[in-house]
C-alpha cells in the first residue's frame, strides 16, 4: 500500500521474452498487485510469465489487503488468445484492477523502458487525492533529451504538439509516455470499454480526462533504451494516430463547449477551419488555371476581315469587294485598319493572367484569415485549460481533489472528494 491506498500495476506484454522477467521481479514493495497480460504473444513470453509468476507468489505469499476477499497472488497473469493490441491489453489489465477494488492504478511497460524505482513518483499525486492522473515525461528535462535516439525525439516533440491539441492538456509532454498512475473513480467515469485498443489508447484517455476538467501531472522521469525494439508500423500507426486525434479534438470541443457548456471557442475553431479550407481551395484554383491550356495567349486562328479583304486582292479578286466608304467612315484606311484589328486581337486574348493573381490574392487572404481566428481560438483554449497540468517538482495546491472539476468548484465544496480526501470549500478555483 502507498499513503493508505492499494496499488495495483498493468504490465501490457507483447513479444517480450527476456524481458517481461525482469520488469515483475523489480516491482517495488509497495505494490499490492501486478496484472500481466499477455497480449497473445508468439514468442516465450507466456512461458516466462508463468515461471517468474510462480516463484514470487511463492515468496510473497502474504494476505492480501484487498477488501472484496480476493486472492492473495501478488502477481495475476492475463492471457488473450486473440491480439487486442497495446491499449486493449491495458484494458483488460485496468477491467481487473477494478474488479479487485484497486485504489491506484499504474501502467507499466513489460520492455524496461520504465524504471521501477520511479514508480513511486508516478504513483504519489494519484494517492494523496491530488490529481486524477499521472503521467511520465521524458522531456522535462534537455538531459532525458539526449537519452533519446533522434528520430524519436521528433515524433515525440510532434505528438506532443498534436496531442496538446487534441486532448487540451497544454502544458503536458511526452503523451505517448506509457508509465501511468490513475484513481478508480476517475478510470470508472472515463469508462474503459470505449478506449482505444491501439497505440491511441493514451490519447483517448487525456482526452476523456480534459472533458471532466481533471487536473493530471507529468512526472519527469530519463529513458532508458536497451535491446529492445519498438513493436510500431509507421505506415498504419500514423494513419491511425491521426484519425484518433482528430476525433478526439471534435468530441472533446463537442463534449465540453458544447453540450456541458456552450463556449465560442468551438466556434472560432470551426471558423478557421473553413477559413484555411477556403484557402485550399483557391489556391488549387488558381494553380489549375495557371496550368490549363487555354490559359496561354494565341494569335486568333480565324482570319480578320481586313486581312480577308487584303488575301482577296492579293489572289487577283475584284478590289471594288471592298467598300471604301467603311475605311472613310472610320479615318485614314489603312491606319484605321491596323488599329482595328490590333484592337480585336486584344479584345479576344483570354485574360487567364489576371484570373489567376486574383484567385491567388483570395487564397492568401482565406490563409491570413484562418490562420488569426485559429490562434485566437488556440489563445482561449490555453486559457480555458490552464491549471490542469502540475508538475510534479512544483506540488499541487493544498486541498485541491484528484477528483475535482475546476470549471465547477461547488460539486466539492465542504464535502468528501471521490477519492475518499476531505474537500474544501472553492477548490476548484485558480
Amino acid at each position: 500500500m502507498y499513503e493508505g491506498k492499494t496499488i495495483g500495476v498493468v504490465v501490457p506484454a507483447y513479444n517480450e521474452a527476456g524481458l517481461v522477467g525482469g520488469v515483475i521481479e523489480t516491482m517495488p514493495a509497495f505494490v499490492d498487485r501486478v496484472y500481466v497480460v499477455d497480449d497473445s504473444s508468439t514468442d516465450d513470453t507466456w512461458a516466462e510469465v508463468t515461471r517468474h509468476t510462480a516463484a514470487i507468489n511463492e515468496r510473497r505469499n502474504t494476505e492480501s489487503p484487498l477488501t472484496n476477499g480476493g486472492t492473495s497472488e501478488f502477481v495475476v497473469p492475463i492471457r488473450h488468445e486473440e491480439n487486442r493490441g497495446p491499449g486493449g491489453a491495458r484494458k483488460t489489465g485496468y477491467a481487473r484492477a477494478l474488479a479487485d477494488e484497486i485504489d491506484v492504478v499504474a501502467t507499466m511497460d513489460a520492455d524496461g523502458q520504465m524504471d521501477p524505482a520511479y514508480l513511486d513518483r508516478i504513483v504519489a499525486p494519484v494517492a494523496s487525492g491530488r490529481v486524477a492522473y499521472a503521467k511520465g515525461t521524458r522531456l522535462g528535462s534537455r538531459e532525458f533529451w539526449r537519452e533519446m535516439p533522434p528520430f524519436r525525439l521528433f515524433g515525440n516533440l510532434l505528438l506532443t504538439f498534436l496531442t496538446k491539441v487534441a486532448s487540451g492538456y497544454w502544458g503536458m509532454t511526452d503523451p505517448q509516455n506509457g508509465y501511468t498512475a490513475i484513481s478508480k473513480n476517475a478510470l470508472v467515469d472515463i469508462g474503459i470499454e470505449t478506449l482505444y485498443d491501439d497505440y491511441g489508447y493514451l490519447n483517448d484517455v487525456l482526452t476523456s480526462l480534459n472533458v471532466d476538467s481533471r487536473l493530471i501531472a507529468d512526472v519527469s522521469h530519463p529513458a532508458r533504451y536497451g535491446t529492445e525494439h519498438s513493436g510500431i508500423r509507421y505506415s498504419t500507426f500514423v494513419p491511425s494516430l491521426s484519425g484518433v486525434l482528430l476525433r478526439n479534438f471534435c468530441r472533446r470541443l463537442t463534449d465540453r463547449y458544447l453540450m456541458l457548456d456552450f463556449h465560442p471557442l468551438a466556434f472560432l475553431y470551426g471558423l478557421g477551419a473553413l477559413g484555411l479550407a477556403g484557402s485550399a481551395l483557391s489556391a488549387g484554383s488558381a494553380v489549375y488555371a495557371a496550368l490549363s491550356p487555354g490559359s496561354t495567349s494565341e494569335p486568333s486562328s480565324s482570319p480578320s476581315p481586313v486581312s480577308s479583304t487584303r488575301r482577296s486582292a492579293t489572289d487577283g479578286g475584284s478590289t471594288a469587294e471592298t467598300d471604301p466608304s467603311s475605311s472613310f467612315d472610320s479615318g485614314s484606311g489603312p491606319e484605321s485598319t491596323a488599329e482595328s484589328a490590333s484592337s480585336s486581337e486584344s479584345t479576344a486574348r483570354p485574360s487567364a493572367p489576371r484570373s489567376t493573381v486574383a484567385r491567388s490574392l483570395v487564397a492568401l487572404e482565406a490563409f491570413v484569415f484562418g490562420a488569426c481566428v485559429l490562434a485566437l481560438a488556440i489563445a482561449f483554449d490555453v486559457r480555458a485549460n490552464e491549471g490542469l497540468v502540475v508538475r510534479v517538482e512544483d506540488g499541487v495546491a493544498d486541498g485541491r481533489s484528484s477528483d475535482s472539476r475546476t470549471d465547477r468548484p461547488a460539486d466539492r465544496a465542504d464535502g468528501e472528494g471521490t477519492d475518499g480526501t476531505e474537500g474544501t470549500a472553492g477548490a476548484g478555483e485558480r
